[in-house]
């Protein structure tokens, strides 16, 4: 499995309880310490990210069908590894989720 910086800033997060991820220690074994500014920074990101991921979720289709709404989500290099895992548990998972990032960043 790929770790990208992205990870690594998650788990240090965590570590620091700025939130919850229950499956980011598959993703990264080792602890990485990171300056209290990027703990803050990346946690304000995560709940906009969030934010907007469940406001899109949520939305109900606009018309008169009956018929379920199918959504998919492709994450371009956005660092959040684990959303496919956490949106699982919470059923609300998508039709498609595809995660995409540069190979450079992979750690």
């Amino acid at each position: 499995m790929l770790v990208t910086s992205g990870s690594l800033k998650i788990q240090s997060c965590v570590k620091k309880r700025y939130m919850k991820d229950d499956y980011i220690h598959l993703f990264v074994r080792r602890p990485v310490r990171r300056s209290p500014i990027i703990n803050r920074g990346y946690f304000a990101r995560w709940t906009a990210f969030h934010k907007l991921l469940y406001q899109f979720l949520d939305r109900e289709k606009k018309s008169d069908e009956d018929a379920p709404i199918r959504k998919q989500i492709l994450s371009l290099g956005a660092g959040f590894d684990t959303t496919y895992f956490q949106l699982q548990d919470e059923g609300k998972a998508v039709c498609l989720y595809v995660e995409v990032d540069f190979k450079e960043v992979e750690i």
